[in-house]
């Protein structure tokens, strides 16, 4: 019932199609564009399948992060409404949206591959499997996210530090080491690797290149489950527990 809903009001959203599915795909197809272009003209072209990703995460983080946070946030009071005449507890709530969120981010990134298929830059195959794979499970860490966010913020807060924090995620991903160097790009990469979104792009060019991805992979796993934890137990000791007491 609760997913029916959320599926329903998100869809009338016109923020979420324009930010999450109408943009991504509007760069997408620039890019690919762009790509061809260069690829006429004799230059480099630009990696078919590292445009496919990025294009992605940009519908992932713009979903799971912003517009997640803010339907959490307005979605408080209806939850406390159900948590005081049912059973339906925070820990429902939390399941049932990011299920949403599941269903939305894989909505998202097959919008994204059925351009890159019809456009002929991409292929069906492994490779775009374990990469749609991959999308998810980040996907699935930005929600935690975006849910305690949305939980302990207020909306207005919210849309405020919409670009600020969207512009930090963002950084997490960019390797900048690889293309800067000195004593503030060291520092910034070593606050990256903490976080799982630093070895994303890592492996998305270890499975392109056809090369093992054990160590980015084992990298990606530990991260996700230290830097996830935090706010998980948050949320268990600020809101579940408090029911459960």
């Amino acid at each position: 019932m609760i997913l029916k809903i959320q599926l329903k009001k998100v869809f009338r959203n016109k923020r979420f199609l324009f930010f999450t599915i109408i943009m991504p795909s509007l760069w997408y197809s620039l890019m690919i564009y762009a790509a061809t272009h260069s690829n006429q003209n004799g230059s480099p072209s630009f990696n078919k399948y590292i445009i496919f990703i990025i294009a992605c995460l940009i519908g992932v983080v713009g979903n799971s992060i912003i517009t997640f946070a803010g339907r959490i946030s307005d979605s408080k009071r209806f939850y406390n409404l159900q948590n005081s005449i049912t059973e339906y507890s925070i820990w429902n709530f939390l399941v049932d949206y990011l299920l949403t969120q599941l269903i939305l981010n894989l909505i998202i990134t097959l919008i994204i591959l059925i351009i890159g298929i019809t456009s002929k830059q991409i292929n069906l195959n492994l490779q775009v499997l374990l990469l749609l794979i991959l999308t998810t499970f980040t996907g699935i860490y930005l929600s935690i996210i975006g849910f305690f966010i949305g939980m302990t913020l207020d909306r207005k807060i919210i849309t405020t530090g919409s670009f600020p924090l969207t512009l930090v995620v963002g950084c997490l991903f960019v390797p900048f080491k690889q293309t800067l160097s000195g004593t503030l790009v060291n520092i910034i990469d070593i606050i990256q690797r903490i976080f799982p979104l630093h070895y994303v792009m890592d492996i998305s060019n270890e499975i392109i290149n056809k090369q093992s991805i054990v160590q980015s992979l084992s990298m990606f796993v530990i991260t996700f489950i230290i830097t996830i934890i935090p706010f998980l137990l948050i949320i268990w000791f600020k809101f579940i527990k408090k029911e459960v007491a």
